[in-house]
């Protein structure tokens, strides 16, 4: 700035004292106090001692806040370091901290903006000195100083700032249509390096000029060397990367609509976690002498209207889509909320004032039971809008949205959907119904009969298809005594199951199979049932024990005396020889002299055969016995006599 003789004079133009002592010769071009506007070019706050610091420090804007180089003289200060980390019990109460604003020294390069007044009693006012200089001052709004402070990374409280905010009103929806969306961008400088910056649009109220914050995406933060190139600076150039959800300092993340309309007058940049909206009735926290950290509210300062291709028509440009001049909303510092911008710069006025939505419910939608359908719902009017469906049954994947999914499980037909539509001018809205037909009924796959043992445990398949693919559960009930112990259906996909069970324990003794019908019935999601199916569950008694087997041939006589026991004692139990092999190497079928033994009680069975041929001698062993309830005995030798 030179000498204060000869140089250029500036003075904060600061009301309340935020940035240092209280001047202001025009009220309408002040400092911002929740914002910092007298900055570190990395956008942390600075300030102007309130008195000489030789004489008496600043308790609001200390030298501590400025670590020395070199006492000098000159003094020399550091201009580029970072504040002591607030989560460090060692340093978390001692300076350099980011909850003070750290002083401009002689020595620093500054920047500044503002208006020029003069020494007069009433500063704004004509004429201005004849030599420019004598008796003229600028009245500071911003001041930037070249330093670098940064604050440790991931710590609050942080501060950012904005550089560059720039775009097309045609958002990004007309590329390649005579706008030059591609430098719609947001610029600015951060003092934390270790998070991500989330950038929003503030949607005015046009009734109360309540603002609300419309998400535009997110860009991470330059590192800084050896990784990156200017420390804090964050560039969001969109359109960002088709698919990427990666933030980083060259990739960004747009919002879900992938578009910034209608353009907004103010925009919010927030270093993410380090400031969220507060609740109603309270306040944002605040550091550095009243200023809200970790987020920066600015108006927009270019706006991008639609170009003309060369040779044709030039186009208006389109003030009517831009909410704060079309409906208003802006409210000044004395509390007027402006309103429609008057007179209007166009050959067609659009509606003034607050304009109540128009709502669509769509529909009628029509829906098989058990499945899905998407509502179309939609609205007009002063945005923001905000949405609520009910519906008289059934469910939906979010009754908040214009478009939710609405299942119609559980639901009966015919469905009343309503949806209101809410902005800050009224409300309305509108019903239409859903038909949820009868679902098709699903159809079982074949079912095959199980055979199992007495007291053990089983498991068999089932499945279904469904016409629609919905999914489908199963019931499986039983008929028939003794009845299975635990019988349990597991659901292993929306179309197929397990049937697992234990076998009755037949009564000892029974040598009969018991037979147990099941019932197996599919259905859908949808309500609809299959055809019943009806497999067959058989239980086969315990095979028995087959022991004491004696096997004595007479040659003289030609006759086959044999002996076994069973160990299931039952006048229902029957032990048949089997086919044997005969002395001369033939196989010999008894069943021809009578192959049944003997129940003599006790378990006890006795078999005479006269006129068998001679079983093949030991070391064969040609005799085997089975029973009727599945029990065979070892083969067995025989004793061959005269």
């Amino acid at each position: 700035l030179g000498s204060n003789l000869d140089g250029t004079r500036v003075r904060l133009n600061d009301p309340t004292g935020r940035y240092g002592r209280v001047t202001s010769p025009d009220i309408r071009f002040t400092v911002d106090p929740d914002n910092p506007t007298v900055i570190a070019a990395s956008g942390y706050p600075m300030c102007i001692p309130r008195t000489d610091p030789a004489v008496s420090d600043d308790p609001l804007c200390p030298q501590a806040q400025r670590p020395v180089v070199s006492p000098g003289p000159p003094v020399v200060y550091q201009t580029l370091f970072t504040m002591n980390d607030p989560t460090d019990p060692r340093v978390a109460n001692l300076p350099p901290s980011a909850f003070t604003q750290a002083p401009m020294e002689i020595g620093d390069w500054v920047t500044f903006g503002g208006l020029l007044v003069t020494d007069a009693a009433t500063p704004t006012t004509g004429p201005f000195p004849a030599n420019g200089t004598a008796g003229t001052y600028v009245a500071a709004h911003t001041i930037v100083s070249n330093v670098g402070i940064y604050t440790a990374p991931g710590t609050n409280p942080a501060y950012i700032m904005t550089e560059v905010t720039l775009i097309g009103t045609g958002g990004l929806t007309v590329l390649g249509a005579g706008e030059a969306v591609i430098r719609t961008r947001f610029e600015g400088m951060t003092t934390d390096t270790g998070r991500n910056v989330h950038l929003y649009g503030i949607d005015l109220d046009p009734v109360t000029g309540d603002g609300t914050d419309r998400d535009w995406g997110q860009i991470g933060v330059d590192p800084g060397p050896p990784n990156g190139a200017v420390q804090g600076r964050w560039r969001f150039r969109p359109p960002c990367p088709t698919g990427n959800q990666v933030v980083t300092q060259k990739a960004c993340v747009m919002n879900a609509a992938g578009v910034f309309l209608p353009v907004t007058r103010d925009m919010r940049a927030v270093v993410e976690g380090g400031w969220t909206p507060p609740a109603p009735g309270t306040s944002s926290p605040t550091a550095a002498n009243g200023l809200i950290f970790g987020q920066f509210r600015a108006p927009i300062f270019e706006y991008i209207f639609p170009e003309n291709v060369p040779g044709t028509p030039i186009p208006p440009n389109n003030f009517n889509t831009i909410p704060f001049l079309a409906q208003g909303g802006v409210t000044s510092s004395a509390g007027t909320i402006a309103r429609q911008l008057n007179p209007w710069p166009d050959s067609t006025t659009p509606t003034p004032g607050c304009v109540a939505p128009t709502v669509s419910a769509g529909g009628p939608y029509q829906v098989a039971a058990g499945l899905s359908v998407q509502l179309n719902g939609s609205a007009t009017g002063n945005t923001p809008i905000t949405f609520a469906w009910t519906v008289s049954s059934g469910t939906l994947s979010d009754p908040s949205i214009a478009n939710p999914v609405f299942n119609s499980v559980g639901a009966t037909s015919p469905v009343t959907a309503t949806l209101s539509a809410t902005n800050a001018c009224g409300s309305a809205t509108a019903s239409t119904t859903i038909t949820v037909n009868a679902a098709p009924a699903p159809t079982l796959a074949a079912i095959p009969n199980v055979s199992v043992l007495s007291g053990a445990n089983a498991s068999f398949g089932i499945s279904a298809t469904d016409p629609n693919n919905e999914a489908v559960t199963f019931t499986v009930t039983q008929s028939g005594t003794p009845a299975l112990v635990n019988l349990t259906v597991t659901q292993n996909t929306p179309n197929s199951a397990t049937v697992s069970f234990t076998a009755p324990t037949l009564p000892a003794g029974q040598t009969t199979n018991s037979v147990i019908t099941l019932t197996v019935i599919a259905t859908n999601v949808g309500g609809s049932s299959s055809a019943p199916a009806h497999p067959t569950v058989t239980v086969r008694p315990t095979p028995d024990q087959i022991s004491g087997v004696t096997a004595q041939y007479r040659t003289s006589k030609q006759r086959l005396d044999l002996t076994a026991t069973s160990s299931v004692v039952s006048p229902n139990v029957i032990l048949t020889l089997q086919p044997y092999v005969t002395a001369q190497g033939t196989t010999f079928d008894p069943t021809q002299l009578g192959s049944v033994f003997t129940n003599t009680g006790a378990g006890a069975y006795t078999l005479t055969l006269v006129g068998a041929p001679q079983p093949a001698a030991p070391p064969a062993t040609p005799i085997v016995i089975k029973s009727n309830i599945g029990g065979v005995s070892p083969p067995t030798g025989i004793t061959v006599r005269p």
